[in-house]
């Protein structure tokens, strides 16, 4: 009884604490709403579309070649103006624009398909309104729920317990570290303290309080810290700004005025994007020490951290691959431009944004190589003290 009781307990405290942090996120918050908002994005449904051709040779003249003028028809979904029709006057990009924007100018529109408007009202009404994407909310749910019927047939409970930790480290970066970050906390702290603590639910929802948990904890821990000095090094002595997309450089514009640590707020990114990886290695060498034990009781602990190292390099010959092809594959299109102009290489890889993939991607592996031998360490140690 004692070993669920602490169990049960230690998992309760956990989640008391941390929507108790989702709680105090939001408290004091220095994020700014917007007030008086009268811009709104709402799902709507075609029900007609048809071509304006200009009256005039003037109007005509200053149409680029294929471009052309739309009128849409749409019924809108939700909101404050549910059911309300309107009509849309849109322009496409004619020759130009199918080839720099290819699916954006929106001329395969039909009835009865289903977009996301942009809509600016006042009191009086709509003023006006365009045609913002295509609405892809109803199939990403689906695919939700295939995704999660999937893992339930295959994994059960195991897999319900997966998708209980999955929400929750979801809601974990949603409402406490994008919130404590826009509240003027450090990236690098926030994101580390999260990381320690979404390991430790996974671990616990998955195994329970157990040697493996501790150990693979232990591991992780190790991990994503030590890529996390790692990246913090490497960072500045190559002189990475954190300004390496288009987004960092958007956030000193927002309406909060925050003064961010952009390189704070990269290597927090490197710490989390390294986490996922390094638990599976952690979690897989702990239970591999762990069945060891169980197949040999009698094991030397000289044979039984041999046997976890030669397990783990076995795992990181493939799991290295993980986060240099995930980088690797977000970056294609860049690549594809480096190419086609025939960049120099010195040029590219002297590029901020070059440079801080191949950091994130290095360093992300130095600390999963790390992990192994933490977590083989610690498991043949727990696994003697227990056993004397």
């Amino acid at each position: 009884m004692k070993k669920p009781l602490i169990k049960n307990i230690f998992l309760w405290i956990y989640l008391l604490w941390f929507f108790v942090a989702i709680f105090l996120s939001f408290g004091g918050s220095s994020a700014q709403a917007y007030e008086n908002q009268e811009e709104l994005y709402v799902p709507a449904r075609v029900l007609n579309v048809r071509d304006i051709t200009p009256q005039d040779e003037e109007s005509r003249q200053l149409l680029a070649p294929g471009e052309t003028i739309t009128r849409i028809w749409v019924q809108l979904l939700s909101g404050e103006y549910q059911g309300k029709r309107i009509f849309i006057e849109h322009r496409s990009g004619g020759e130009w624009g199918k080839r720099a924007f290819p699916g954006y100018d929106f001329d395969d529109l039909k009835e009865g398909d289903r977009i996301l408007v942009y809509v600016d009202a006042t009191e009086e009404g709509i003023q006006s309104a365009h045609i913002q994407d295509h609405l892809r909310t109803p199939f990403l749910s689906r695919l939700l729920v295939l995704f999660v019927v999937v893992i339930l047939v295959i994994a059960g409970l195991k897999g319900l317990k997966a998708l209980i930790s999955l929400a929750l480290t979801g809601a974990g970066i949603i409402f406490i570290l994008l919130p404590l970050i826009l509240r003027g906390y450090s990236p690098i702290l926030v994101a580390t303290i999260l990381s320690i603590l979404v390991a430790l639910m996974t671990f616990l929802l998955l195994n329970g309080w157990s040697r493996k948990t501790i150990s693979a904890l232990a591991g992780t821990t190790g991990g994503f810290v030590i890529a996390g000095i790692f990246a913090y090094i490497a960072g500045n002595l190559a002189n990475l700004s954190g300004f390496n997309t288009e987004e960092a450089g958007m956030l000193r514009f927002i309406p909060q005025e925050i003064t961010f640590n952009f390189q704070g707020i990269l290597f927090a990114g490197i710490i989390i994007g390294a986490l996922g990886a390094i638990m599976d290695v952690a979690m897989s060498i702990a239970s591999a020490m762990e069945e060891l034990l169980q197949q040999q009781p009698g094991i030397k602990l000289k044979e039984h951290l041999r046997s976890g190292i030669n397990i783990g390099k076995d795992i990181i010959g493939t799991m290295s691959n993980t986060l240099i092809l995930a980088y690797t594959g977000s970056s294609i299109p860049l690549l594809l431009l480096f190419v086609a102009h025939q960049m120099p290489l010195i040029r590219v890889m002297n590029l901020d944004i070059i440079a801080t993939e191949i950091v994130r991607a290095l360093c992300g592996t130095m600390g999963l190589a790390v992990t192994i031998p933490i977590t083989v360490a610690c498991s043949a140690l727990i696994s003697r003290k227990r056993s004397q």
